[in-house]
């Protein structure tokens, strides 16, 4: 597998922990970090997760992604991997499951930007990730999201990812 595909797989996982279940009282910008941290413990695998689990798991990830979802992770070597869809986006976090695992997936420098009442918001955050394999020459994407409250819940409309220069 490329490390575009495992690259955008484990930071779509992390923008997935972007969305936080409904709770009374909780604003916008609570409720989207909430799903983050979710989402970023979600993504989180351990050596024995095998086959029909990595599906699962993955096809998890995407619930919190709308139906027009799409997504890109820019390497450090110019190219690019796209997600162009939410069904894509299954294989993407499956194949970067069984390249990263074990895997645990942290979140820094979150920023989410929602104005009172509105039905769309931006995120900006780093995803750490922590993993053993050699192959793999990178532990860091920042990720920028775009997501859209529907039935009063936030869902991933787009996420774009770069590779974080200077890491592994």
């Amino acid at each position: 597998m490329s490390n575009s595909k495992v690259l955008f797989i484990i930071a779509f996982v992390a923008a997935a922990g972007f969305f936080a279940y409904r709770m009374l009282g909780s604003t916008d910008a609570q409720l989207i970090k909430k799903r983050i941290e979710q989402l970023a413990q979600d993504a989180s695998v351990g050596e024995e997760l095998q086959g029909v689990q990595i599906h699962a798991r993955s096809v998890q990830l995407t619930k919190h992604l709308s139906p027009a979802f799409s997504g890109q992770v820019e390497l450090r070597d110019g190219a690019t991997h796209s997600v162009p869809s939410k069904q894509e986006a299954i294989q993407s976090f499956s194949a970067a499951f069984f390249v990263l695992k074990p895997l645990k997936v942290e979140i820094r420098d979150l920023k989410i930007s929602v104005q009172p009442g509105a039905s769309t918001a931006d995120a900006e955050l780093s995803l750490n990730l922590k993993h053993s394999r050699v192959s793999v020459p990178f532990d860091r994407v920042d990720f920028r999201l775009s997501l859209v409250k529907a039935d009063g819940e936030w869902l991933i409309e787009r996420a774009s990812g770069v590779v974080a220069p200077g890491e592994k």
